[in-house]
């Protein structure tokens, strides 16, 4: 992900690079917010937010006999998806087809998507490498964080070694799905981030998971699960856009993840930027784990001792957990500029136990230990405060020991995969605007 802003007109604008990727052999949603207090949006006076797609583009690219409709379809049907969910009132229309390939300039009200092997960043092209499947450049006033602009770029070739074409509409378990892809980067067309709401039938929420929200960074076997928005997509596309029954269907948890340790060791005390605070279902198990429902992160922009809130949540009585955000699947550097770069990675998942928090649980992992929080339509489950293990971060004083309950020991090299992409965009802009000048 990189980010680059500029004046325009008069406004300040932010420029952002969302990348879907495959999941290769080493191998929660949220609002995005880009180097700004502000979060990202369309204002309702842009409704319906208008799209343009070049059709020729996909010649070549998706397998079938009429690729051009084929993408104009997968794409409709992308966009229907998420204004056709009950909880939200953000509405979109198609506007007329174009030829550009390159979005030149963000604020035109052409909202481009088009398969290309480059895409336009503030008018700057950069290449897109093997495995980076689709990139969305979204523009948006840095003072408010209202969108001006988007366009939705898709790999023609991301896979190089192997035949062509790559791309799908059949729907075919394990095929790259056109309508998968853009309905994804659509999320960051309307300002999500990436989600690590993830579910896996063998139980393994280290890996690529057999069931993910559809704003997870990586695309999954089940190509009809990646058309369906999961319960922490629909939660977060109302929060942002929320209908008149948004808040009479749902309610929301909220409450800090402040380090247990540094209540006497630091002064003041704090709590963990970016920690995967989630709502699972204890009464709904997934490969024997409780089912992963709605996720938020804690931000401590919001406050020292990091609070968090999980909006959307459907009635009923949630376990609520913490996880780092350690690049197994997902890293921090994948979720927004709040949190890209934070240092809170490396503490162990814990489960809230009500009165028996204190940061000194025997077995913080153990989903026994877990007490119900009760979720009521319209209600808010205020105090949910999740004390991470005495722990003191290496940025106040030296890292706790990881030989603990709960602490992951994961191979390096997943996190290093992760975080390396982002930069070589950035590397690349930095190098094509240096040959520019």
């Amino acid at each position: 992900m990189a980010a680059f802003s500029h004046a325009r007109n008069g406004s300040l604008l932010i420029a952002v690079l969302a990348c879907l990727l495959f999941p290769g052999p080493a191998r929660a949603g949220g609002r995005l917010y880009m180097l700004s207090p502000h979060a990202l949006f369309w204002p309702d006076a842009s409704f319906p937010v208008p799209y343009n797609t070049n059709p020729a583009s996909a010649e070549g690219c998706i397998e079938g006999p009429h690729p051009a409709q084929q993408f104009i379809d997968a794409t409709e049907a992308a966009f229907q998806t998420w204004e056709s969910i009950p909880t939200s009132r953000i509405t979109f229309v198609r506007g007329p087809d174009v030829a550009d390939v390159l979005d030149l300039d963000p604020t035109d009200r052409v909202n481009l998507i088009v398969f290309h092997d480059w895409a336009s960043v503030q008018g700057v092209p950069i290449p897109l490498p093997p495995g980076v499947l689709a990139i969305t450049n979204t523009a948006f006033d840095l003072e408010t964080g209202e969108m001006q602009g988007a366009a939705i770029t898709l790999n023609p070739d991301p896979f190089p070694d192997l035949p062509n074409p790559d791309w799908s509409t059949s729907g075919e378990p394990g095929s790259l799905d056109v309508e998968a892809v853009i309905l994804h980067e659509a999320g960051h067309f309307q300002g999500l981030a990436h989600s690590n709401v993830r579910n896996d039938t063998a139980g393994d929420l280290s890996g690529p998971p057999s069931s993910a929200a559809v704003m997870f960074p990586f695309i999954g076997w089940d190509v009809m699960d990646g058309r369906t928005p999961d319960p922490d997509d629909i939660a977060w596309h109302g929060f942002i856009y929320p209908s008149p029954l948004y808040d009479t269907v749902f309610g929301s948890i909220e409450g800090h993840v402040p380090f247990g340790a540094m209540m006497m060791s630091c002064s003041p005390p704090a709590g963990a930027n970016g920690a995967h605070v989630v709502a699972r279902d204890m009464n709904d198990r997934v490969g024997g784990e409780p089912r992963m429902v709605v996720g938020a992160y804690s931000y401590r922009a919001e406050g020292r001792l990091a609070p968090y809130r999980i909006p959307g949540l459907p009635p009923g009585e949630y376990g609520v957990w913490i996880e780092p955000l350690d690049g197994s699947p997902v890293a921090a550097l994948q979720i927004n500029t709040r949190i890209q770069f934070t240092p809170d990675t490396n503490f162990p998942e814990d489960w809230y136990s009500g009165d028996d928090e204190s940061g000194q649980e025997p077995n913080p992992c153990d989903p026994g230990t877990a007490v119900p929080v009760t979720v009521t339509a319209g209600g808010q489950a205020a105090g949910i405060d999740i004390i991470i293990e005495d722990l003191v971060p290496g940025w106040c004083m030296n890292a706790a020991d990881t030989a603990r309950p709960g602490w992951r020991q994961r191979p390096a090299t997943a996190t290093v995969g992760i975080l390396l992409l982002p930069f070589a965009f950035l590397y690349l802009i930095r190098e094509i605007v240096k040959t520019r000048k």
